[in-house]
Protein backbone atom coordinates (compact mmCIF):
# COMPACT_ATOMS: atom_id res chain seq x y z
CA UNK A 1 0.00 0.00 0.00
CA UNK A 2 1.45 3.09 -0.97
CA UNK A 3 1.01 6.43 1.21
CA UNK A 4 -0.30 9.61 -0.27
CA UNK A 5 2.10 12.02 0.38
CA UNK A 6 -0.07 15.12 2.51
CA UNK A 7 -0.54 18.11 0.97
CA UNK A 8 0.13 21.82 1.94
CA UNK A 9 -2.13 24.39 -0.13
CA UNK A 10 -0.54 28.20 0.17
CA UNK A 11 -2.50 31.00 -1.63
CA UNK A 12 -4.10 28.36 -4.15
CA UNK A 13 -0.85 26.87 -4.84
CA UNK A 14 -0.27 23.05 -3.88
CA UNK A 15 3.12 22.19 -2.24
CA UNK A 16 4.78 18.71 -1.39
CA UNK A 17 4.68 18.05 2.09
CA UNK A 18 8.51 18.17 2.93
CA UNK A 19 10.52 16.38 5.60
CA UNK A 20 12.68 13.86 5.79
CA UNK A 21 11.72 10.82 3.39
CA UNK A 22 10.02 7.94 5.64
CA UNK A 23 12.56 4.59 5.97
CA UNK A 24 9.24 2.49 5.77
CA UNK A 25 9.62 -0.09 2.95
CA UNK A 26 7.25 -3.08 1.92
CA UNK A 27 9.69 -5.56 3.64
CA UNK A 28 9.07 -3.83 6.85
CA UNK A 29 6.09 -6.19 8.10
CA UNK A 30 8.64 -8.96 7.03
CA UNK A 31 11.17 -7.83 8.96
CA UNK A 32 9.10 -6.77 11.96
CA UNK A 33 7.61 -10.72 11.65
CA UNK A 34 11.27 -12.09 11.62
CA UNK A 35 12.44 -10.08 14.50
CA UNK A 36 9.69 -11.62 16.64
CA UNK A 37 9.88 -15.36 15.04
CA UNK A 38 12.56 -16.27 18.02
CA UNK A 39 12.57 -19.49 20.07
CA UNK A 40 12.32 -18.67 23.77
CA UNK A 41 15.46 -20.26 24.08
CA UNK A 42 18.29 -22.06 22.77
CA UNK A 43 20.69 -24.46 23.50
CA UNK A 44 24.35 -23.82 24.99
CA UNK A 45 27.36 -23.73 22.35
CA UNK A 46 31.05 -24.11 22.64
CA UNK A 47 33.53 -22.46 20.48
CA UNK A 48 33.46 -25.55 17.63
CA UNK A 49 29.89 -25.42 17.93
CA UNK A 50 28.99 -28.68 19.50
CA UNK A 51 26.26 -28.91 22.62
CA UNK A 52 27.11 -28.12 26.17
CA UNK A 53 25.35 -30.71 28.29
CA UNK A 54 24.64 -30.61 31.92
CA UNK A 55 25.80 -33.28 34.39
CA UNK A 56 22.62 -35.58 33.73
CA UNK A 57 23.55 -35.18 29.86
CA UNK A 58 20.84 -32.70 28.81
CA UNK A 59 21.80 -29.64 26.75
CA UNK A 60 21.90 -26.61 28.95
CA UNK A 61 19.18 -23.93 27.33
CA UNK A 62 20.24 -20.28 27.56
CA UNK A 63 17.01 -17.71 27.63
CA UNK A 64 16.49 -15.78 24.52
CA UNK A 65 15.84 -12.09 25.01
CA UNK A 66 12.17 -10.83 24.93
CA UNK A 67 11.10 -9.38 21.65
CA UNK A 68 9.71 -6.10 22.57
CA UNK A 69 9.13 -2.59 20.28
CA UNK A 70 11.50 -0.87 21.21
CA UNK A 71 13.75 -3.45 20.07
CA UNK A 72 12.17 -4.39 17.04
CA UNK A 73 12.54 -0.31 16.56
CA UNK A 74 16.27 -0.37 17.13
CA UNK A 75 16.79 -3.16 14.61
CA UNK A 76 14.75 -0.96 12.08
CA UNK A 77 16.99 1.71 12.42
CA UNK A 78 13.99 4.04 13.38
CA UNK A 79 12.60 5.45 17.29
CA UNK A 80 9.51 3.28 18.58
CA UNK A 81 7.53 6.76 17.66
CA UNK A 82 8.05 5.63 13.75
CA UNK A 83 6.80 2.04 14.29
CA UNK A 84 3.75 3.40 16.08
CA UNK A 85 3.39 5.82 13.27
CA UNK A 86 3.92 3.13 10.71
CA UNK A 87 0.83 1.21 12.41
CA UNK A 88 -1.43 4.17 11.59
CA UNK A 89 -0.37 4.26 8.06
CA UNK A 90 0.65 1.23 6.61
CA UNK A 91 -2.08 -1.65 7.37
CA UNK A 92 0.24 -4.70 6.18
CA UNK A 93 2.84 -3.22 9.17
CA UNK A 94 -0.11 -2.72 11.50
CA UNK A 95 -1.25 -6.56 10.85
CA UNK A 96 2.32 -7.64 11.08
CA UNK A 97 2.69 -6.04 14.54
CA UNK A 98 -0.63 -7.72 15.78
CA UNK A 99 0.72 -11.20 14.56
CA UNK A 100 4.13 -10.20 16.94
CA UNK A 101 2.29 -9.21 19.94
CA UNK A 102 0.82 -13.08 19.42
CA UNK A 103 4.10 -14.40 19.08
CA UNK A 104 5.57 -12.03 21.90
CA UNK A 105 2.35 -13.13 24.12
CA UNK A 106 3.15 -16.97 22.81
CA UNK A 107 6.97 -15.93 24.13
CA UNK A 108 6.39 -15.13 27.70
CA UNK A 109 3.98 -18.16 28.15
CA UNK A 110 6.31 -21.18 27.09
CA UNK A 111 9.15 -19.27 29.21
CA UNK A 112 6.94 -19.02 32.35
CA UNK A 113 5.38 -22.60 32.10
CA UNK A 114 9.26 -23.33 31.71
CA UNK A 115 10.02 -21.76 34.62
CA UNK A 116 12.39 -19.53 32.71
CA UNK A 117 11.33 -16.34 34.73
CA UNK A 118 10.55 -15.05 37.93
CA UNK A 119 7.33 -15.50 38.70
CA UNK A 120 6.71 -11.71 39.63
CA UNK A 121 8.90 -10.74 36.53
CA UNK A 122 6.30 -12.67 34.18
CA UNK A 123 3.68 -11.42 35.57
CA UNK A 124 4.94 -7.63 35.06
CA UNK A 125 6.16 -8.64 31.79
CA UNK A 126 2.67 -9.86 30.72
CA UNK A 127 0.79 -7.14 31.83
CA UNK A 128 2.63 -4.35 30.52
CA UNK A 129 4.05 -6.06 26.92
CA UNK A 130 0.68 -7.62 26.04
CA UNK A 131 -2.74 -7.65 26.34
CA UNK A 132 -2.68 -10.03 29.30
CA UNK A 133 -4.59 -9.14 32.53
CA UNK A 134 -5.79 -10.17 35.78
CA UNK A 135 -9.31 -11.79 35.16
CA UNK A 136 -11.79 -10.13 37.71
CA UNK A 137 -15.05 -12.35 38.92
CA UNK A 138 -18.13 -10.10 39.98
CA UNK A 139 -20.53 -12.40 42.27
CA UNK A 140 -24.07 -10.40 42.42
CA UNK A 141 -26.26 -12.17 44.50
CA UNK A 142 -29.24 -9.61 45.38
CA UNK A 143 -31.78 -8.36 43.40
CA UNK A 144 -32.55 -4.69 42.08
CA UNK A 145 -35.61 -3.63 41.26
CA UNK A 146 -36.26 -0.23 39.10
CA UNK A 147 -39.20 0.82 41.50
CA UNK A 148 -37.08 -0.03 44.94
CA UNK A 149 -34.26 2.47 43.45
CA UNK A 150 -36.88 5.24 42.07
CA UNK A 151 -38.25 4.98 45.66
CA UNK A 152 -34.53 4.81 47.61
CA UNK A 153 -33.74 7.64 44.95
CA UNK A 154 -37.09 9.83 46.15
CA UNK A 155 -36.25 9.65 50.01
CA UNK A 156 -38.79 6.64 50.75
Amino acid sequence: MKMTKALKVIEGEVLPRVGRPTKYTEEMPAKAIEFFSRAPFKYATNEEGELILKTNGQPIEVVEDFPIIEGLASHLGVVVATVYEWQKHHKEFSEAIKGCQDMQKNFIIQQGLHGRYDRTFAIFVAKNCTDMHDQKHIEHSGRISFTDMMEELEGG
